[in-house]
């Protein structure tokens, strides 16, 4: 017979991997997965028919049980499936590289506007406005980029999977 957990638990803030979204209920996930590794074992299946946000069926998968979770909410049956699904980086980064070239345009042409203190060159723009542009743009995929790169290293140490 397991003995019941008979000590407090702190929450911690949660990982990035629980708060990529708004959800009203989150539950600590250091919490639960105490819970879980208390009261289940590896290989073992873990049920959660309140899932919400999907916080007791990533922490059990992460801890290496299989889990069921279930919701009448589709949102959150849609929450739980998308953090739970493995992140192909070269899918990620093919789409990455597909949004970047049909967006890039649209949004400089957001930006077009007549500066009267600077020499228009033939659009109209003055050359400020178009190194602005250019710039802001690059410092976007600079960050878009730096996800991408953080999400492969994270892989490779297999910090979403643990």
């Amino acid at each position: 017979m397991t003995s019941h957990i008979n000590h407090v638990i702190l929450a911690f803030g949660h990982p990035r991997r629980h708060i990529m979204h708004k959800y009203w209920a989150r539950k600590p996930y250091n919490v639960v997965a105490e819970y879980i590794k208390h009261y289940s074992e590896s290989g073992e299946i873990v049920l959660d028919p309140f899932s919400g946000s999907g916080v007791t069926a990533i922490e059990a998968v992460r801890l290496k049980r299989k889990a069921i979770a279930i919701d009448i909410d589709p949102v959150a049956s849609f929450i739980t499936q998308v953090i739970a699904e493995p992140i192909g980086l070269t899918r990620l980064e093919e789409t990455y590289e597909e949004i970047r070239k049909n967006v890039k345009k649209r949004i400089n042409d957001l930006y077009v506007s007549t500066c009267h203190d600077a020499k228009p060159n033939r659009l109209g723009q003055s050359r400020y406005v178009k190194d602005r542009i250019t710039n802001q743009f690059r410092y976007v995929s600079a960050i878009v980029q730096l996800a991408v790169n953080t999400l492969k290293k994270n892989l490779r140490k297999k910090t979403f999977r643990e």
